[in-house]
């Protein structure tokens, strides 16, 4: 299964890189064929076809997005991620709306032990 389109999704992809990858302790790399982005060793975000998907929210974050509009697990071959939350993104607007998850998901990867 395909999750990203750098075709669909390159104008969202560069605004993402634009905002985040400013901040300190970050590396980027390829998973799943999509653009993931680590902080301090830990991947706490990817960018899939009209969504990003968040891996570092506390349980209440994730309480919370999960009831955004289209918010959903991330499901990989059959496998639902429970703890990944994968929040809708099909324009700049809505980019604009998810990158303070995107933020805490980034912070929580920082604190977190190596």
């Amino acid at each position: 299964m395909k999750f990203y389109s750098e075709e669909k999704m390159k104008a969202i992809r560069e605004e993402f890189e634009a905002e985040i990858l400013q901040h300190p302790h970050l590396s980027t790399k390829k998973m799943f064929g999509c653009p993931c982005y680590k902080a301090g060793g830990k991947l706490f975000a990817f960018i899939v076809t009209d969504g990003v998907v968040l891996t570092r929210l506390s349980e209440n974050e994730r309480a919370e997005a999960y009831e955004l509009p289209g918010a959903k697990s991330f499901e990989s071959d059959q496998r639902m991620m429970k703890k990944w939350v994968q929040l809708l993104v099909k324009n700049r607007f809505a980019l604009k709306k998810v990158m303070p998850w995107v933020m805490k998901s980034y912070q929580n990867a920082l604190v977190l032990e190596k």
